[in-house]
C-alpha cells in the first residue's frame, strides 16, 4: 500500500463544544489550572513534523465506523494506535472529542465530565449521580443528551488508553452502553493495549463493534523501505532498524528521528 508522509499543518477543531474562556483573576485561579489540565486530557495529540500515513488503515478505519459505528484498536506500546487515530481524524477533518484517559479517571464522576463541557442537563446529570444509580441507564442517558445536543453533526468520541479504566466497576455497565447506544450521530473509536474484561467476541459475532488488532497495525517491510526512499534515509541501515522495531511503527519512528544527523 502507498505510504504517504504528510508535514503537520492543519488544526482541526477538537472540542464537540466549545470551551469557555478561561480567567486569570485569584478568586478563579484553581478553576483555571482544573481547566487547562482538562483540555490537556481533551486536546487530539500533535503528529510529528513529518509521519508515516498509511492510506489503507484509514479506509478500514472508515468502513468500519460506518458500518458498527464503534471501533476498538488494540495494540502494546509503540504499534501506533494514538497515531493512527489522530492521523484518521485529521485527515477525514472529522468533529472529534479526544480523551487521554488516566487512573484518576477510573472515579465516574472524573469519567463523565469530560463529556458534560457546556452542557448544562449533563453536568445536573452527572452531579446528581449516586452509587445506588442505574449505571447502565446513567451512561445511557448521558449519550442521549450528548447525542441530543450534536444531532445535527456526525461526531467521533476517541477514549485513548482505555485499558486504564479498565478495572473501575462501572467500567462494563459503560461499554455495553456502547455496543448497544441507539445514538445514531455518535461513534467510538476506543484505543488500549489490551482486550477489556469481557466478551467482546460476542459484539464481533454479532456485527456490533468492530476491531483492529495488533497485528494489523504492524509496519509491513515494504512499507518501511517506501519510507526510507522518501527520506532519502540509507536503505540498509534503516532495514535493519525495521528488524529491530519487530513492525512496531512508533519504535521504528523513534529508531530513524535517533539517526537522522547520520543518514
Amino acid at each position: 500500500m502507498p505510504v504517504r508522509l504528510l508535514p503537520y499543518e492543519e488544526d482541526f477543531p477538537n472540542r464537540l463544544t466549545k470551551s469557555a474562556p478561561c480567567h486569570s483573576s485569584p478568586t478563579n485561579k484553581n478553576q483555571s489550572n482544573d481547566r487547562i489540565a482538562q483540555t490537556e486530557k481533551t486536546t487530539i495529540p500533535d503528529l510529528p513534523e513529518y509521519f508515516v500515513s498509511r492510506n489503507h488503515l484509514n479506509r478500514l478505519i472508515e468502513e468500519m465506523l460506518e458500518k458498527f459505528r464503534n471501533i476498538l484498536i488494540l495494540g502494546r506500546s509503540g504499534t501506533g494506535k494514538t497515531s493512527l487515530a489522530t492521523d484518521f481524524c485529521k485527515t477525514c477533518q472529522v468533529k472529534t472529542l479526544w480523551i487521554n484517559l488516566t487512573f484518576s479517571d477510573r472515579r465516574l464522576s472524573n469519567f463523565l465530565n469530560h463529556f458534560s463541557d457546556e452542557n448544562d442537563k449533563l453536568k445536573k446529570k452527572i452531579k446528581s449521580v449516586r452509587k445506588s444509580d442505574n449505571i447502565t441507564r446513567l451512561f445511557e442517558d448521558c449519550f442521549l443528551l450528548l447525542a441530543e445536543e450534536t444531532r445535527r453533526d456526525q461526531n467521533l468520541i476517541v477514549l485513548d488508553n482505555l485499558h486504564k479504566i479498565y478495572e473501575a466497576d462501572w467500567f462494563q455497565d459503560f461499554f455495553k452502553s456502547i455496543v448497544y447506544s441507539m445514538s445514531d450521530n455518535l461513534q467510538f473509536m476506543m484505543l488500549s493495549r489490551s482486550n477489556p474484561p469481557l466478551p467482546t467476541w460476542r459484539f464481533r459475532s454479532k456485527q456490533m463493534l468492530g476491531v483492529i488488532e495488533e497485528s494489523t497495525l504492524l509496519l509491513t517491510k515494504e512499507e518501511a523501505a517506501e519510507f526510507l526512499i522518501a527520506r532519502g534515509f540509507d536503505m540498509k541501515m534503516g532495514l535493519q532498524l525495521y528488524e529491530q522495531s519487530n513492525g512496531k511503527i512508533g519504535r521504528f519512528s523513534k529508531l530513524i528521528e535517533s539517526r537522522l544527523g547520520n543518514p
